[in-house]
């Protein structure tokens, strides 16, 4: 007499918890077998398997609820797939806890198009009351496709990557991207690095290889293939090979390469590199080795080229005057 079992049939469900959304969410044709048992101080729903639409866009999954009367509590654990999802719909799912709302801010902030596929998502925690010893928590596994990241003025595109959210935390490993014309394979980490750490950083390490126009895209400001203004006419070649590690605090809005708090290194090899300007004026056979980062500069680099046929070479380094 405990135990209980019925079917769900809904075709309209308003779910609304400001806690969690900022705006109710509509759940249509939500389908499922609910298996009940009731306790003393409450009762336990759960169903090994739900689908439903939200935004349009098909769900499935199971969950357990169980309600304890004396306290009002409400605690749910919620499992949910999602298959082929744009990152918009993604991000509006996604609870804004004081744990994840930084990283739906960047992705608000940044990630302009892409396709969430193979979705994984779990959420552990109250559903209707919130109380200051609540605990709650937030995990999502997922393949990003196609996506693209705007940051100020650059923009990176045709972005592969593997991801996990954990809260506040969040992995990434981009597997291939076009930036500016290389390859680009990195890994991004988001979370506290340091114990006692009262803010989140980022960190982002990895490596581009492909041709050398991609510095000159970078350095001039991102035209394409073609130049204007001073620079029409430029012609580029050669090939470059980077390595690069930035760590900075985690600012959602913004991702300043040159923020005081920053650290950026580059480790750079250019082969056979070329800027034609004009018909008179060449720099050839640019050969060179870079190793730099923001706080000592330029150490321990070369430089070779030859200017209009005229062969040179430097050795670079950066000094400080106190």
């Amino acid at each position: 007499k405990n135990r209980f079992l019925f079917r769900s049939k809904s075709p309209q469900i308003i779910f609304t918890s400001n806690d969690l959304y900022k705006e109710p969410m509509e759940i249509l044709d939500f389908n499922a077998d609910i298996f009940g048992l009731q306790h003393d101080k409450g009762f336990l729903l759960s169903s090994k398997h739900f689908s439903s639409l939200i935004n349009t866009q098909f769900i499935n999954g199971s969950f357990s609820y169980y309600a304890f009367d004396p306290f009002d509590t409400r605690d749910l654990s919620l499992l949910v797939q999602l298959n082929e999802v744009s990152h918009e719909k993604v991000v509006n799912l996604i609870p804004y806890m004081q744990r994840t709302k930084k990283v739906i801010d960047w992705a608000n902030s940044h990630l302009t198009c892409g396709i969430v596929d193979k979705a994984s998502v779990l959420y552990r925690g109250p559903l209707i009351k919130f109380f200051e010893n609540s605990t709650q928590t937030f995990q999502m596994v997922f393949n990003l496709e196609d996506a693209c990241i705007s940051l100020s003025s650059l923009k990176i595109s045709n972005i592969k990557a593997s991801t996990k959210i954990q809260d506040s935390n969040s992995t990434s490993e981009i597997i291939s991207t076009n930036f500016l014309g290389s390859k680009l394979t990195s890994d991004i980490k988001l979370g506290k690095f340091e114990e006692n750490s009262k803010s989140l950083g980022i960190e982002i390490s990895g490596k581009f290889s492909g041709p050398f126009s991609t510095f000159s895209r970078l350095i001039l400001g991102d035209q394409g293939e073609n130049y204007s203004g001073q620079y029409k006419g430029l012609r580029v070649k050669g090939n470059q090979n980077t390595k690069f590690l930035y760590k900075s605090p985690f600012i959602p809005e913004q991702l300043d390469l040159l923020h005081r708090d920053s650290f950026l290194s580059l480790n750079t090899s250019i082969n056979r590199g070329s800027l034609s300007f004009s018909k008179y004026q060449n720099l050839t056979e640019i050969n060179s080795k870079i190793i730099y980062n923001n706080r000592t500069g330029i150490q321990n680099s070369t430089l070779s080229a030859s200017l209009n046929s005229v062969p040179f070479k430097f050795d670079l380094f950066t000094t400080y005057k106190k």
